[in-house]
């Protein structure tokens, strides 16, 4: 894989600065909740950012080590291979933390009354579905006795 570039590191890491700098320099109301949500956001992304530019770092002085020779080529050498392996790591983490968040979507009728998936073992997947139907169907065609099967029909499957 390609090395994340240097300078997208470093554009992660002074947001999360600004950021931090902003909040801590007393910022009031909705513009504290707003920097507040994007420094929770931000976070993980630039703890991992500024954990590989480390990497990168302890890469580049194991590769003068290599260079100078001597005895501690040997070990500097095992500790490149080490840090190989954990540099793609590091990478293929931050590259997941770096797509873009799905947007919230609309919650379904099954989300809200499936079970839990130890009690999904126990009870037929089919009545679950059957129920979530009907449910939907009912209050899209704005309900009738099928609906109020269709809520018994939700109820007991809770059950």
């Amino acid at each position: 894989m390609t090395r994340i570039p240097q300078e997208k590191l470093d554009r992660i890491v002074q947001r999360f600065a600004a950021v931090e700098h902003d909040l801590s320099s007393g910022a009031s109301g909705d513009q504290f909740v707003k920097l507040s949500k994007e420094y929770a956001e931000i976070e993980p992304t630039a703890k991992a950012a500024l954990a590989l530019r480390k990497a990168y770092g302890e890469r580049r002085d194991a590769d003068e080590m290599i260079a100078a020779g001597g005895e501690m080529a040997e070990m500097a050498q095992a500790e490149r291979d080490d840090l190989d392996t954990r540099i793609e790591t590091m990478e293929q983490a931050l590259r997941i933390l770096l797509l873009p968040k799905d947007a919230p979507t609309k919650e379904t009728s099954f989300s809200k009354c499936a079970p839990a998936p130890a009690a999904m073992k126990r009870r037929s997947s089919r009545a679950i579905c059957s129920a979530c139907i009907s449910a939907t169907r009912a209050r899209r065609t704005g309900g009738s006795r099928s609906s109020r099967r269709a809520k018994a029909s939700m109820a007991a499957t809770r059950k």
